[in-house]
């Protein structure tokens, strides 16, 4: 059920996500909360406690079902694109997208957001200081390879584990996964 609702998601739900800047916060917020609800849904865990049903934070529904956040979706699907545009694209066209990342705003803007999130990544931890063209070049030198990590690191719980300093809670009898920084009970 889980395969066939992120191919909804994906298919329909997300379509062309690939081309939107960064969403504003009630924006994120929506998008979120559609796509949680629906795994919830699929997933039979819920916020309330009906039926002696568990309740699990969304952070801790992703990482024990080894669901991709929301934000990554989007995310993976920009890079996606943007590897495409240069790969596919006439050379214009890449030129273009060069001329716009000169801006920092929109789409260019949220490109790099999603650069830094990459360089979490093994794959990607020497590229912290890259510039956009050498993020470029990088793409074009293997799109590709370029393409499989973002998958492959998109995959990873870790990857996934969305938390923030405002969200987290200490409570007795709970620990912290250091290595995933979501919190297991």
């Amino acid at each position: 059920r889980i395969n066939v609702l992120n191919i909804y998601i994906f298919t329909k739900g997300a379509f062309q996500c690939s081309t939107w800047s960064d969403l504003s916060r009630s924006e994120s917020k929506r998008f979120d909360g559609c796509i949680l609800g629906l795994f919830r849904d699929v997933c039979n865990v819920y916020h309330g406690n009906a039926n002696d049903n568990k309740v699990i934070s969304d952070s801790d529904m992703i990482f024990e079902y080894k669901l991709v956040h929301p934000k990554n979706m989007i995310r993976v699907s920009r890079l996606m694109l943007l590897s495409r545009v240069f790969s596919k694209a006439p050379t214009q066209m890449g030129k273009l997208v060069l001329d716009m990342a000169q801006t920092r705003s929109g789409w260019c803007k949220a490109i790099m957001n999603d650069f830094e999130w990459l360089t979490l990544s093994p794959s990607f931890s020497e590229a912290a200081s890259w510039t956009f063209k050498e993020w470029i070049d990088h793409i074009c030198s293997n799109h590709k390879k370029f393409r499989q990590d973002v998958r492959t690191y998109c995959s990873l719980p870790i990857a996934n584990c969305v938390s923030t300093a405002a969200t987290v809670h200490v409570r007795v009898g709970s620990c912290m996964n250091v290595a995933t920084g979501c919190a297991r009970r």
